[in-house]
């Protein structure tokens, strides 16, 4: 059984492989030059696959395998049918991402900065820099906001993967065996993502999207299949389906998502990255795109009530690994389909967020341009393999050593960008940026989630409420006098 998963794992990485090496040699540069630009632009413009390559990279950039694929799966029947809010959220999030982005790209700085060739317009500091002292200020802490969050994104991801590598292929008693099959997943992606660049990345998503989805009915497949050998000993479908924690954590977790999912395209990279790369195409189909997202998550979900029972009434990891103990019963395809899924969601998310780590990274608070890197300085391999250590090593100490709660830090991550929230609202409101709002929300947010690190493992309360504490900021950040025209040209 063990062979068969690894051999899937294995077979998955070299079929990404395979796309990236078909798309044309390495690249030389981080950043796409003038020209390469410029033949990108047509290509998405008078292709069918433009709007494809746009609905799948959201669709597998959103479905991660720490966020959504192992989250749902393992998690869903703690909150019984308000795991469905989720699905629904997102495309809500979509509308408010739409309506926000296109009030806020009426500056004509940044519709410029956007139809050019330059990628600066792709990271979201661009959007608050400008040439006074605040509006700086602003885009440098929103810089290192975002790294901070990519980085733990990447940190969380790769942490998953080997926990649940770890149950599933039963190498609990080798210590080390969870922290080299890290290792060796996160230095591919990262070697992938440095040889290849944005244009493997966007393309293999192609591939990995419908590998999620296709992967979700599978494994429902074989929960039906279990549930109808196991349809005496199992509950009624209405408690099946009830939530496993109180009322009161359920009710912040729907506004915990409402929250999120409603915001979390505007505050993440992904998407100022998407609208440089895919031009208006991003806002045209992104209402499509969270769309099958959402429909991707809903067999996730169901999955995850099943999960819960077959696993013996545990939930998390354990009902996912426990879940897959009793289809391999049936038979070992489903450890196999579990783990194209699995890697496929793995991939299509770490390997986007990499990539705007490194675009990030290169951007100047200063002069609000991006640094351009040549590939061979950043020696794709050494770096690959020093990023790699660390996020073992961070994962050994966190998960090993203090033996955190995995399912809190999903809480306190994904969030994590929400505090750029206040400067988004100003940016919409024109207001001119006050980065201290952005500090505030930052100070209660790490207040909320130490606090919730500090209660029994089970219990999320104060998890949950950290997500609202920046749109709480961001609401008082929305109070405020628009500066006279006049003012505005004078600053500039």
């Amino acid at each position: 059984m063990q062979l068969i998963q690894l051999l899937t794992i294995g077979l998955m990485l070299g079929m990404t492989f395979v796309i990236y090496k078909a798309l044309g040699p390495a690249r030389k540069t981080l950043l796409y030059t003038r020209d390469e630009k410029g033949k990108w632009d047509a290509f998405i413009k008078d292709s069918v696959a433009g709007g494809w390559l746009t609905i799948a990279n959201v669709v597998g950039t959103l479905t991660s395998l720490a966020g959504a694929y192992v989250f749902f799966i393992g998690s869903s029947k703690l909150f019984g049918y308000w795991i469905f809010i989720c699905s629904l959220s997102i495309v809500l999030g979509a509308w408010v991402t739409n309506v926000v982005t296109k009030r806020i790209m009426d500056s004509p700085r940044l519709a410029a900065l956007l139809e050019s060739p330059d990628q600066t317009g792709g990271v979201i500091a661009s959007v608050f820099w400008d040439e006074d002292l605040n509006s700086r200020r602003t885009a440098r802490l929103v810089k290192w906001v975002s790294i901070l969050n990519l980085g733990a994104l990447l940190w969380m991801e790769f942490s998953v993967f080997a926990l649940i590598a770890e149950r599933l292929l039963h190498v609990e008693s080798f210590i080390w065996a969870a922290p080299i099959l890290l290792f060796a997943c996160c230095f591919t992606v990262v070697l992938f993502t440095l040889r290849y660049g944005l244009r493997g990345f966007v393309f293999a998503d192609l591939f990995q999207s419908p590998m999620i989805l296709l992967a979700a009915v599978g494994i429902l497949g074989g929960c039906i299949v279990f549930a109808s050998h196991n349809w005496g000993s199992l509950p009624p479908i209405k408690t099946i389906a009830a939530p496993w924690l109180s009322t009161r954590a359920c009710v912040l977790f729907a506004l915990h998502n409402i929250c999120l999912n409603g915001l979390l395209m505007l505050v993440t990279e992904s998407h100022w990255l998407r609208l440089w790369i895919f031009r208006e195409r991003e806002t045209r189909k992104l209402i499509q795109s969270s769309l099958w997202t959402g429909v991707v998550w809903v067999p996730l979900s169901v999955i995850g009530f099943m999960a819960y029972y077959a696993s013996g009434k545990d939930p998390g990891l354990d009902a996912v690994a426990g879940l897959l103990d009793k289809l391999n019963d049936f038979s070992i395809v489903f450890s196999a389909v579990f783990w194209i899924g699995g890697i496929a969601a793995l991939f299509s998310t770490t390997d986007a967020t990499f990539y705007s780590l490194l675009v990030v990274h290169g951007f100047d608070s200063n002069s609000g341009k991006l640094r351009d890197r040549v590939m061979a300085n950043i020696r794709p391999g050494v770096t690959a393999v020093v990023i790699s250590a660390a996020v073992a090593g961070c994962y050994a100490v966190l998960f090993q050593w203090l033996k955190l709660p995995i399912e809190k830090f999903l809480f306190i991550v994904f969030p994590l960008p929400l505090n750029l929230f206040p400067a988004f609202v100003r940016a919409f409101r024109g207001l001119p940026q006050r980065p201290w709002y952005i500090v505030i929300a930052l100070l209660l947010y790490l207040f909320c989630a130490v606090k919730g690190l500090r209660q029994p493992q089970l219990q999320f309360e104060w998890t949950l409420a950290a997500a609202l504490v920046p749109i709480g900021v961001g609401f008082i950040a929305a109070f405020g006098r628009r500066p006279p025209k006049a003012d505005i040209k004078a600053d500039a």
